[in-house]
């Protein structure tokens, strides 16, 4: 069957938030306050950023979720890589009964496609340390680590990727600053004050 990428419908906000949980679970650690983030997809909307579906089967009212995935721009509130780029995507799923069909790569392509669509320079991302799996895709799709942007989640380290999407992004951003002995908590890292002394970070895993 031929897997299609959408956007998202809003009867299926519920399958992709329960896909995205189930896939997370399946190989690393997530915080509680983490899963209820990826289990909301109707936040995501709301907040502007373009979830996207990979589907079994041409567009049609039996549209069967495979996996899902959240672009953003910058100026979105569940962007986290500020300086080193000016567009990501985050929440990269697909359901464990359907990987090893190219969902998440062309979950992925599609992302990097309505990025230069809008004209971003560089893509830039985190991924967990226990997702090796996606980190060869990512290097294999072109995006390159850039560890002097590493943090630490409340999951495990973040790697830092990016991806540029024209041939001056470097003119456009920051160089790669020194590699650190340890990673910083992402909190640190960001400038971010945590929910307790009033501030409004993500709790990512």
């Amino acid at each position: 069957m031929t897997i299609t990428v959408r956007p998202i419908r809003p009867s299926e906000h519920a399958r992709a938030g329960e896909i995205t949980v189930a896939a997370y679970d399946a190989i690393g650690a997530v915080s509680d306050d983490y899963r209820v983030q990826l289990a909301d997809v109707t936040e995501r909307v709301a907040d502007g950023a373009d979830v996207l579906v990979a589907v079994d089967g041409v567009e049609g009212a039996d549209d069967r979720v495979l996996g899902t995935v959240t672009y953003v721009d910058e100026d979105n509130p569940h962007f986290e890589n500020h300086g080193a780029g000016d567009c990501g995507f985050r929440m990269l799923a697909v359901d464990t009964a359907a990987q090893g069909r190219g969902a998440g790569r062309l979950l992925v392509q599609a992302c990097i496609d309505l990025a230069v669509a809008r004209g971003r320079r560089r893509m830039a991302i985190y991924s967990m340390e226990w997702m090796p799996v996606a980190h060869g895709m990512y290097a294999a799709m072109g995006f390159t680590r850039r560890p002097d942007r590493d943090v630490v989640f409340p999951g495990g380290v973040g790697f830092a990727f990016q991806l540029d999407l024209v041939r001056d992004a470097d003119r456009h951003f920051p160089p790669p600053g020194p590699v650190p002995d340890e990673p910083p908590w992402y909190l640190d890292a960001w400038g971010i004050q945590s929910r307790a002394a009033g501030g409004t970070a993500h709790d990512r895993a």
